[in-house]
């Protein structure tokens, strides 16, 4: 039962016979371990392939044709346990954003927009010649910094997070850092360059 290639059939099958048989039972599964590789002894593979057994131009294509021109980080901060009475609030949170942007040394293009009709929490949203930087702000213990830089390296991005960090109880849990650019872009400026043919283009 357990060994076949049926099994995640029949484990269903026989969870509807629990629940068929005894009225009001409700089954739930936890854990299902498995997804081993089937052992073949003494395997002897017919043919090996290798890149130049494939058709790479169109991969080729996409790797020459890619030209990143910045890089978009967003991070998302949170408060481990609960909020004290009035320690956030849109005010507090605007506070933040502007005080952020002086420490940077940003000078906006024009007076940052701020949206709070909608929900809890609030949006602002900031733009300059080097870059834009949007927080949300969920109106409870959770913020998501989304900042795009003309900037080469995470280094901005880094500061600015640090700066947040520093006037604020919240902590980073999640980071995703994207190249941006055209040319269909996937690599930082930094794995591309000096340009040259990629190993696997024969």
């Amino acid at each position: 039962f357990a060994r076949g290639r049926q099994f995640i059939s029949h484990l269903n099958d026989a969870v509807g016979a629990i629940k068929n048989r005894i009225n009001g039972v409700e089954v739930e599964i936890m854990h299902v371990g498995g997804a081993r590789f089937v052992y073949q002894p003494d395997f002897v593979p017919s043919q090996f392939f290798l890149p130049g057994d494939y058709d790479q131009k169109a991969p080729y294509d996409q790797w020459t044709s890619q030209q990143p021109t910045g890089n978009q980080i967003i991070f998302q901060l949170e408060k481990k346990g609960d909020l004290e009475e009035g320690e956030f609030s849109r005010e507090v949170i605007r506070e933040l954003f502007d005080g952020a942007l002086v420490a940077m040394e940003i000078q906006p293009l024009s007076t940052p927009e701020e949206f709070s009709t909608f929900g809890e929490g609030s949006l602002i949203f900031a733009l300059w010649s080097g870059g834009s930087v949007a927080v949300l702000w969920d109106g409870r213990s959770h913020l998501d910094l989304n900042l795009f830089t003309y900037e080469k390296s995470a280094k901005f991005a880094q500061r600015f997070t640090r700066w947040v960090k520093k006037k604020t109880t919240f902590s980073v849990v999640l980071r995703d850092e994207m190249p941006r650019g055209y040319g269909r872009v996937v690599n930082f400026l930094g794995d591309i360059v000096p340009r040259h043919d990629p190993h696997w283009w024969v």
